[in-house]
């Protein structure tokens, strides 16, 4: 089964079986690039926390930030 069937409107196999077929190509690596955003969010968010309570940037810029990078740990 490849990419092509799976681009396919009119392929319409929406067995269980298929449907593990299709999540076993996803299954068995650790998904880095997902830990690596995650950690540089959370450090961006510290950071900001830093920076806020420092002065070294404005509050209002650290909320525009603080938000940014909230948002952006949630969305894949």
């Amino acid at each position: 089964m490849g990419m092509d069937k799976l681009a396919n409107p009119t392929y319409k196999d929406l067995s269980i079986e298929e449907e593990r077929k299709v999540a076993r190509t996803f299954m068995g690596r650790m998904e880095w690039e997902m830990i690596l955003i995650g950690l540089g969010q959370v450090t961006a968010w510290v950071l900001t926390w830093i920076l806020v309570v420092g002065n070294s940037i404005p509050l209002w810029a650290g909320f525009f930030i603080s938000t940014i990078t909230t948002s952006f740990a949630y969305l894949p």
